[in-house]
C-alpha cells in the first residue's frame, strides 16, 4: 500500500479521535487498484503531531498493484483489540453500509462470530461491534 502524499496526515503519531465518527470509503477498482479513504477528526494537525488539537483530516491509501477486481462477493466488518491477557475495550459502529453505492441490507450479513464481543445489527443498515472482554466471553 502507498499513502497519497496529499492526504496522509492521519497516521504515524496522529490518529482519529476516539468517540468521533470516521467515514471509510473503499474502492475495489479505482483505476484497477484498491483504495481506502478515511475522513474524520484527528488529535493532531499532522502526522508528526507538531500541533495537537481537533483537526479535520483525510488519509488515502492505495494498493501498489492493479488488481482489476470486477465485483465484491464477500466482505468483513471487524473491531478488535489484541492483548496478551485477553483484555481490552473497543467499539465500532458501521452505518450506511454500501457496496457500489447500494445499501447492503442487514439480512445480507451472516451470523456474526463473536469473541469477547457483542455484535448487533438493525434494519437501518447499521452494525455495531462492542468488544469488552470483561462483559463478553467466548
Amino acid at each position: 500500500m502507498n499513502f497519497d502524499s496529499t492526504y496522509n496526515q492521519a497516521q504515524y503519531h496522529n490518529g482519529f479521535k476516539p468517540g468521533t465518527s470516521t467515514t471509510i470509503y473503499t474502492y475495489y477498482n479505482y483505476n484497477g487498484k484498491v483504495r481506502m479513504k478515511l475522513t474524520g477528526t484527528t488529535i493532531c494537525q499532522d502526522m508528526a503531531c507538531n500541533v495537537s488539537g481537533d483537526y479535520s483530516n483525510t488519509t488515502i491509501m492505495e494498493s501498489n498493484a492493479a488488481w482489476n477486481i470486477t465485483k465484491i462477493d464477500d466482505f468483513k466488518l471487524l473491531s478488535t483489540v489484541v492483548s496478551s491477557n485477553n483484555t481490552g475495550l473497543n467499539k465500532a459502529v458501521y452505518s450506511s453500509i454500501k457496496v457500489d453505492g447500494i445499501a447492503v441490507p442487514s439480512s445480507y450479513f451472516l451470523t456474526p462470530q463473536q469473541d469477547h464481543a457483542l455484535v448487533t445489527r438493525d434494519s437501518s443498515n447499521t452494525a455495531t461491534i462492542d468488544v469488552n472482554s470483561s462483559l463478553y466471553t467466548f
